[in-house]
This record gives structure tokens, sequence and C-alpha cells, in this order.
């Protein structure tokens, strides 16, 4: 039995079903602090150098750990007091900024790491846009149904279990989430899901913060490079986060477990099967 995600229980509901919810979190002149304090943060962002070559600028790739941990606080503190109107106790584990410029800014279809132990836990990413967002310009899009039944063991070491069927998901099973100002969507990690490029002529900013309920242990997997089914499991904090390079082993952290995993490359006629029952409960 997984502990509730959100306080509201119509929300809860909406949320097991499709994996995700939009809600009206922010007051005008809430947005506005957000806004600024996000400004705030790109003026000091211009400079940084990255440790992964994107088209978009997602400061969990800085290599300046401090300016990760400055977006952690700030964000997290201003934050925190809104969303927890919401979630059930819960508390930031990563803290990012993100920018698409105009023509730029894919990010291809995928699942979230896993951060908690799935099996007793959710984590979810709290995606705040900060511009109304559509396909135009690079909005969440997702599969509806895809938490929790395609694989619990997700990391940067871990191979996808969609992996193959990339163009059949986004051209037939995402769906596009049209987000306003003031809103945020909550997603659980373990969703499928994809942003386009920005084709709009406005840069795309938005905030996310992936969070863990208070009382689990967060965590990380990573398959070490002489090992093809084994999975080294790390019990790790915020402070991880925002040194972690993930083209490189995880340091600093106590290992707690290993796992084996068989993982199964699915096929589409598998992945319908897998999203069906959600799919038909939402007709």
């Amino acid at each position: 039995m997984h502990r509730r995600v959100l306080k509201d229980a119509e929300l809860q509901a909406r949320f097991d079903q499709d994996g995700f919810v939009v809600i009206d979190m922010f007051s005008n002149q809430e947005f506005n602090e957000l806004k600024s304090i996000l400004s705030q943060l790109n003026e000091e962002k211009k400079d940084l150098q990255f440790n992964i070559n994107t088209d978009y600028k997602l400061s969990f790739f800085s290599t300046e750990p401090n300016y990760r941990k400055q977006v952690f606080n700030s964000i997290s503190a201003f934050c925190m007091p809104v969303v927890s109107r919401f979630l059930d106790e819960y508390e930031p584990l990563i803290v990012n900024t993100f920018d698409k410029e105009p023509g730029e800014g894919e990010v291809p279809i995928h699942q979230n790491w896993t951060f908690v132990d799935e099996s007793k836990a959710t984590s979810v990413s709290v995606w705040i846009p900060m511009i109304d967002t559509t396909r135009v310009n690079g909005t969440m899009e997702v599969v509806k149904g895809s938490h929790r039944v395609l694989s619990s063991y997700r990391s940067p070491s871990i191979p996808w279990v969609f992996e193959n069927l990339r163009h059949e998901i986004r051209t037939k099973y995402m769906e596009p989430i049209d987000a306003k100002v003031g809103q945020a969507v909550i997603l659980d990690d373990s969703i499928l899901h994809y942003t386009s490029q920005n084709d709009s002529e406005t840069v795309r900013s938005a905030i996310q913060l992936i969070m863990k309920p208070n009382d689990v242990p967060a965590i990380h997997y990573h398959i070490p490079s002489t090992s093809s089914v084994g999975v080294d499991v790390y019990e790790v904090d915020w402070e991880f986060f925002t040194r972690f390079n993930m083209n490189e082993p995880p340091t600093g952290v106590k290992k707690v477990d290993e796992l084996t995993i068989h993982q199964h490359f699915l096929t589409e006629a598998e992945l319908v099967d897998r999203i069906a029952p959600l799919k038909v409960a939402d007709r």
C-alpha cells in the first residue's frame, strides 16, 4: 500500500489513474515573486559551464555545485510553503531551472530516475511553467497510465525498457498538457514524458522540484561498468545531487544494497497492454 501523495482525495484519485495532475498552485503575487527569484538565478547562470551538452539549459547540468545549491535553497525555500498546501509531507530532493531558447530544447522521451523504493512510496516532479505552455513552445507531454507499469529500476546507467519505441510513443501515445501561468503539473516520476523543442519566439522557462516523502529514504541505482545485471543501491540526499555528474559513478555516498535485475525491452503491443487498463478507466 503506497502512502498518499496529495492531501485532496479527488486529486489523489486523478493522480493514481493518470500519473499526473494539474493544479492552480500560485497566486499572482506568489508567481511574480517566484519569477523574480528565477530572474536573479538566471543572471548568475550566464557564465557557468555545463557537463552535459544539450540545446536546453538545465541547472542540474552545471559544473558548479555552489550554484546548484543556490538554486535548491532559494527556490525550495520559497516554494515549499506553497507546495505543502497540496502534497502530503513531501520534501525536495532536486530543484532545477530549465530554459529553452526559440528553435531549441527538445527533451527526449524518458522516465525520471528512481528516487525511492517504489514498492512503498512515490516520488514526484512538480513542474512549474513560467509562461503559458502549449505544444508550440515545448510543453510537458505524457503517456497517461504509463506510471508504475514499465520499470522501477531507472538511472543514468540503466537502459530504458522502451528504447526501441521512441518514435511510436511520441507519435501515437503522447498527450500534451497546456499549462497556464500559476499552475503546476505534479507528475509521478515513473510516468513516460517528453517536451518538444520550442517553436515560439519566446524563451520557454520552467522550474522543477523533484520531491519525496519526508519519511522515506532517497536512493540512487547504478550499474557498475563490470556488470550487466547487477545494480548497486546507494542511499543519497539532496546534497548528493548538487554535485552528481550523471556521466560518472556515484561518490561520497553509502552503498546499502545490491540487486540483480533483468530488464526486458518492451514491444509496442506490450506497452499498450500495460497502459490499457488505466486508459480504459479514463474513458
